[in-house]
């Protein structure tokens, strides 16, 4: 799905993966652009989706406009969880920035 603005478009749900040497600590970055809804997202990760809980740090602020300032300094924080995938899909927050690891798999 794309957001569509006049006549440009950008992928609503972006991501960038990174892993080590021996191909056993993994990190994904995924990013919902949507500035209100949450956005299914399916991870697959060699040829495998993912299934179960894994660790996460999501960012996120309270409106699509937050952020941190001297007043404010703490409306946009990272907030450690577990992020449940089922059959490969999770659901993202909106308008967010969301890190999965493999270091807790379950």
């Amino acid at each position: 799905a794309r957001l569509i603005h006049g006549s440009e478009s950008v992928a609503m749900v972006d991501a960038i993966a990174t892993v080590d040497e021996e191909g056993e600590q993994w990190s994904v970055a995924l990013i919902n652009r949507h500035p209100s809804e949450d956005v299914a997202c399916a991870v697959i990760l060699d040829d495998r989706l993912l299934e179960g809980s894994y660790t996460a740090t999501v960012l996120i602020g309270d409106s699509a406009d937050a952020y941190n300032d001297i007043e404010n300094p703490d409306r946009v924080v990272p907030v450690k969880t577990e992020l449940a995938f089922k059959k490969g899909i999770t659901s993202l927050p909106p308008h967010s920035l969301t890190i999965v690891e493999n270091v807790t798999n379950t």
